[in-house]
């Protein structure tokens, strides 16, 4: 099979991550000719490290299984998608800036996102940052006031309520309980 064509790679940048938590992240990859399940297949790699100024792997670089060396290979979970879970070994223990790109290869030619027409690799690589997540799980305490149903009156009590922190942004909650 003569395949002169780069695969396509489409990828919805991150922009956040929890500290000290594996991160997974998607992308989706085409190819005129190559498929996950061809031969030779359609695969896609990942290529992070942590530091604004971090040094990223080449994409010479084989896939490791346990990506800690920043070089994860992604698993095809259908329709051209392919998952790839950023290990906490390269995700951190402190706030920091993780650099990032996605290569796919259909065995013959090699593709990166594209953006603007230029590719995102080692030289323009994407990047987000990681923060830490308020203590789990969130408390919220308030007081329920007075309020009129009909002819009676509920009266006031102190609530507290805990649930799971479901989100990174710090919300306010402002107004009656």
């Amino acid at each position: 099979i003569n395949d002169q064509q780069a695969p396509i790679v489409e990828h919805r940048p991150i922009y956040e991550a929890r500290l000290g938590v594996a991160m997974s992240m998607f992308a989706r990859v085409v190819d005129n000719v190559a498929t996950s399940t061809s031969t030779p297949a359609l695969s896609a790699t990942l290529f992070a490290c942590n530091g604004s100024a971090c040094a990223l792997p080449a994409s010479t670089t084989s896939p490791s299984a346990s990506g800690t060396d920043g070089v994860v290979a992604g698993t095809s979970v259908g329709s051209g998608y392919f998952s790839f879970t950023l290990p906490v070994g390269v995700i951190g223990g402190s706030a920091s800036t993780i650099r990032y790109y996605l290569l796919a290869s259909d065995g013959t030619n090699n593709g990166f996102v594209l953006e603007n027409g230029m590719p995102r690799n080692s030289s323009s690589p994407f990047s987000f940052t990681t923060t830490a997540v308020p203590g789990s799980p969130a408390t919220i305490t308030g007081t329920v006031k007075a309020h009129t149903v009909g002819t009676g009156t509920i009266a006031s009590a102190s609530a507290t309520v805990t649930g799971a922190t479901t989100s990174f942004a710090t919300q306010l909650a402002v107004g009656d309980l």
